[in-house]
């Protein structure tokens, strides 16, 4: 029984960490990383909302038809 406690705080430890990791503003977690000895450029992350892609292309744009019936 206390075993199962156990997992469970660590699962929703786990948990709360990576929510407050990815809710946490980039300038926070960039401070962190700096703390703990890496560059907020060695993440990598895929598509963390970082910039670090360089600039998107503007969306292009569509005309919008409306047909009455």
């Amino acid at each position: 029984m206390v075993l199962q406690h156990l997992i469970v705080y660590g699962v929703v430890s786990a948990a709360f960490a990576y929510t407050a990791w990815v809710l946490m503003p980039r300038s926070w977690r960039a401070s962190l990383l700096r703390r703990m000895g890496r560059s907020p450029a060695e993440t990598g992350s895929a598509c963390g909302g970082c910039d670090s892609c360089g600039p998107k292309p503007p969306p292009r744009e569509q005309a919008i038809r409306i047909h009455r019936r």
